[in-house]
């Protein structure tokens, strides 16, 4: 019955007592020393610092790597303290705060990726696609807070005579009608990867291209503004057998750079974008009305979707706040979807342009009667025809440039 247990197991006690011997014998005795305790506390330390420290910094998969090296290194290093030194160190503290801090600080990254995604979500859900906020979830690092300077595309939206048509409807019945178009709109901006910076009554402001990067942001602006233009005649065919009265929009669009981000006060952020390009979008949308147009785009997002779209060239224009002038196009349909007609009178009304920004109103003015002739409702040519007969009339002095100077906002 002289059976012992032992770490490696149980055996007969004299082979204990033979053991003992042999050690005496030889003089290898396990010590205790009694810094043990002093040399413990500065293990748990170390490795917790360099854990703690190295954690953060590196990929998941390696900070699993970097505790296992951590482990079998104290372990190797215990192991030869003992067989070599024939000291007693403590394996299972050092081992224990390797492993808790380990799963301490997961659990905490874990926590705290949970609560930024929840953040995310919650915060960019009304105005974002899903498509762009899955995006931001899994590149969370690619919305920063404040103000970055991006290149993107901007739309404003505003519908005509709201003000004259919420005058002549009953309260309930405007803010039912009003949901309706908005819900639809901001449907067709989300799909195509925009973001509804804002509402302001009718009015719809939003850009392409931000908060992820993507470089179709201007071939996405304009189809959603040609989408738009589609659902609201829909729209207007519902409404008219509702009896409501019909909406028309009207919508800008530039492209540029301008500074994107939360900005506002510590208790209330917007997440928006400023600048001259933003300003300019707006200014290009209340130039509709000159042109009796309802989609007016910058050259420069012209020149990032011309690929992709039917437009042309209305005129070279200054708004309100900007000394240089900027050429504007009226953006009519997705490349080879527009018909035969209208590209015939495209491809007329911009010679008569040329001819009228080289002074040659008489040649201009027959252009422009030809293209009347091709479609008798459209403005711009009937705009150009009237210019022509003035200048004829009372020609330009020597410094006039085709520059038409907007007095309005």
């Amino acid at each position: 019955y002289d059976i012992r247990a032992t770490p490696l197991g149980t055996m007969p006690g004299v082979y204990l007592h033979a053991n003992i011997i042999d050690n005496v014998l030889h003089q290898r005795v396990l010590i205790a020393p009694g810094w043990m305790r002093g040399f413990d506390i500065i293990v748990v330390l170390f490795l917790g610092i360099i854990l703690s420290l190295l954690y953060p910094r590196i990929r998941p998969i390696f900070s699993a790597g970097l505790v296992l090296v951590l482990i079998l290194g104290y372990a190797y290093f215990n192991f030869y303290m003992f067989d070599e030194k024939h000291l007693s160190l403590s394996l299972t503290y050092p081992l224990l705060t390797v492993f808790f801090i380990y799963l301490g600080i997961t659990l905490y990254h874990y926590t705290m990726e949970e609560r930024e995604k929840r953040f995310i979500r919650s915060a960019f859900s009304y105005y974002l696609s899903d498509e762009v906020i899955n995006q931001l979830l899994a590149h969370p690092e690619k919305l920063k807070l404040g103000g970055e300077r991006k290149f993107i595309t901007i739309m404003f939206s505003d519908l005509q005579g709201f003000t004259s048509l919420s005058e002549r409807m009953e309260p309930e019945e405007l803010v039912g009608l009003l949901n309706h178009y908005l819900t639809e709109m901001s449907e067709i901006i989300l799909t195509n990867r925009g973001t509804i910076d804002k509402f302001e009554g009718d009015a719809i402001m939003a850009f392409f291209g931000a908060p992820l990067d993507y470089p179709d942001h201007a071939q996405s602006a304009c189809f959603s503004a040609l989408q738009m233009q589609k659902k609201l005649k829909e729209l207007n065919q519902i409404w008219r057998e509702k009896g409501l009265p019909e909406l028309r929009a009207r919508i800008g669009i530039n492209t540029g750079y301008a500074l994107v981000g939360n900005m506002g006060s510590e208790k209330r952020m917007d997440y928006t974008a400023i600048g001259d390009e933003v300003n300019l979008a707006s200014r290009l949308e209340g130039a509709n009305k000159i042109y009796q147009s309802w989609i007016l785009i910058s050259e420069s997002t012209y020149q990032q979707a011309k690929d992709y779209i039917e437009a042309r060239e209305l005129d070279l224009i200054r708004v309100v706040g900007k000394e240089k002038p900027v050429k504007v196009y009226e953006l009519l349909a997705k490349k080879g979807e527009l018909d035969e007609k209208m590209q015939r009178l495209i491809k007329l009304f911009a010679e008569g342009l040329k001819l009228y920004r080289k002074r040659k109103f008489t040649e201009a003015k027959s252009i422009f009667q030809k293209c009347l002739e091709i479609n008798a409702n459209d403005y711009p040519s009937q705009l150009y025809l009237e210019r022509c007969q003035m200048y004829i009339e009372n020609p330009p002095s020597a410094d006039w440039d085709g520059v038409f100077q907007l007095k309005t906002k």
